[in-house]
């Protein structure tokens, strides 16, 4: 499988409101305000996630920018791991990585937050130089479409 579609810039094009999986994951106010924010700014400048899939060693690393300066980023994680980290509130959430067999342009994350009380599946699927998440939690989706910038 070759993860290389992923890899590069993605701008952010639309976000659907997530109001209510921020509830479920009881992220602070002050956290919210900002996310609502950064998911309706669709500036060239505005809301970028940058993906790097090693297809050798089976990791992927993710970064997060807003406003050109650097949110938050993960090192080199490989596939099927659960791994332990924070949120972007600062509370623990466990989450791990999945490609689908054979599809090159799809990949999973399955979280787990707020003490192991919600659960968050994401499909993130490129389509030439567009990119769509689906979120789904506690029976609601939710969307983030990208297009690739670099």
């Amino acid at each position: 499988m070759s993860g290389k579609v992923f890899n590069g810039k993605w701008r952010l094009v639309y976000a659907s409101d997530f109001e209510s999986c921020m509830a479920a994951y009881d992220i602070d106010e002050e956290t919210r305000k900002w996310v609502r924010g950064a998911l309706k700014d669709y500036s060239d400048e505005a809301y970028v996630e940058e993906i790097f899939i090693d297809d050798q060693a089976g990791t992927i690393s993710r970064k997060w920018i807003y406003k050109d300066a650097p949110v938050r980023a993960s090192s080199s994680i490989p596939f099927e791991t659960l791994h332990t980290s924070t949120y972007f509130d600062g509370k623990p959430v466990k989450f791990q990585y999945g490609r689908e067999g054979g599809v090159d342009n799809m990949i999973v994350r399955f979280e787990i937050g707020n003490n192991d009380q919600v659960h968050m599946l994401v499909f993130s699927e490129v389509h030439g130089d567009n990119m769509t998440s689906t979120y789904t939690c506690r029976g609601r989706n939710y969307l983030k479409k990208f297009i690739k910038v670099a």
